[in-house]
């Protein structure tokens, strides 16, 4: 399915969240069990795709990165990924307008905490195309 999408995406136009708050669990609206902050609120199957949350702006083309449904923080999956090779992940493309400040989070589950794991917040000022990290 991925490789399905990744073959046209590129002659999309393609958009990303745009207003704040922006919020996701990369939950695609199904699972084995449902769960809440990280809390199992319910142990059994589920499909409902208005649950579904906003998914990476850029298609998963790489074997890197899978939704899962082993564990979940909110809904029934998450995005895993397994590579421990230093790479670059985009997982989105966005268009925030804001003139305070911006408060950026992520909740993570590391399957191995002897690997190093470094996450970079990269922003790009449209004003003056400047890039800040």
């Amino acid at each position: 399915k991925n490789r399905f999408y990744s073959s046209f995406w590129a002659n999309l136009y393609t958009s990303g969240p745009c207003e704040l708050p922006f919020y996701t669990s990369f939950c695609v609206g199904s699972g084995m069990v449902r769960r809440e902050l990280g809390i199992v609120v319910s142990s059994s199957p589920w499909f409902n795709l208005r649950l579904q949350q906003p998914q990476m702006s850029t298609p998963i083309d790489h074997p890197y990165i899978e939704h899962h449904f082993e564990d979940s923080f909110d809904g029934g999956s998450c995005l895993r990924i397994t590579s421990v090779s230093p790479r670059v992940y985009r997982l989105f493309c966005v268009d925030f307008n804001s003139t305070n400040d911006i408060l950026f989070s992520l909740a993570l589950k590391r399957s191995n905490r002897d690997i190093d794991l470094d996450i970079v917040l990269f922003v790009v000022d449209a004003a003056t195309e400047s890039a800040a990290e």
